[in-house]
């Protein structure tokens, strides 16, 4: 899912920043007056510029390989913006242009000190136990409104595994996703994403109702731990991808 991170909401006043989500399918303004994105340093006009998402349908959210597409359109017309990206000259955004977006950009409006990073987080969910067929489809629905992927099928890019509960013997799935450093979750997990996904895609008036179009913190996987022995285990460790770095194996078979 695509997420921006910037000093919302008057954090440039404290110098910090915010993160949000960016639904696919969604236009964005962004700027002094905007209501998701509102940014308030001077340099910033009303509507200083659109962030478009591409849409992300359930046809799409079974392939990791499919990311919405990102564009930032230059409103203000009196000053360009700067877009930076790793290893490549800096780039004006002349009003009025468009310029597709990848993860780790970075908008300098006006090219002064305000600026918005885009990051695309992936979250690609194998849905294993604890699940009905019919509740599944609805899931995946929800879930592919955030750009979140959904499947049966086990591969490298499995971020997310969702299990009711984990018991011995492990099979193959779930030992390879202990050693890729994957999430485990429970099926509670996928219904508490799921309303994020539904809520408003919007900043509530209401300051209490915090929502992913408010701030985005996270996706709370301690928070829904599986049934299982010995939790601390299960958590995701980047040592473990290392495990059996530099070492052989050899399998010896008899014959007759």
């Amino acid at each position: 899912m695509w997420v921006i991170e910037g000093q919302f909401d008057g954090l440039d006043e404290q110098n910090r920043t915010k993160r949000k989500v960016l639904y696919p399918g969604q236009k964005y303004p962004l700027g002094r007056n905007a209501d998701t994105l509102r940014l308030m340093p001077k340099v910033v006009s009303g509507e200083h510029a659109y962030i478009i998402v591409g849409p992300h349908p359930v046809s799409d959210a079974d392939d990791p390989s499919v990311i919405p597409k990102l564009e930032y359109t230059q409103n203000n017309q009196k000053k360009a913006a700067g877009l930076e990206r790793a290893g490549e000259d800096q780039v004006d955004v002349s009003p009025n242009r468009t310029v597709e977006l990848k993860d780790g950009d970075i908008v300098r409006l006006s090219k002064g000190p305000t600026l918005v990073s885009f990051h695309w987080i992936a979250v690609n969910v194998l849905i294993r136990s604890g699940v009905s067929r019919d509740e599944r489809t609805s899931l995946v629905q929800s879930l592919a409104k955030l750009g979140i992927k959904s499947t049966r099928v086990w591969s490298p890019a499995i971020t997310h595994v969702v299990f009711a509960s984990v018991a011995f013997p492990y099979d193959f799935k779930v030992l390879t996703s202990l050693v890729h450093g994957t999430y485990f979750v429970s099926p509670a997990w996928l219904h508490y994403v799921a309303q994020h996904a539904d809520a408003p895609h919007v900043q509530p008036d209401d300051d209490d109702i915090e929502t992913y179009a408010g701030t985005f913190s996270g996706l709370e996987e301690a928070e829904f731990c599986p049934d299982a022995a010995g939790l601390a285990a299960w958590r995701p460790n980047p040592q473990r991808s290392t495990l059996f770095q530099g070492l052989k194996f050899v399998l010896l078979t008899v014959t007759d």
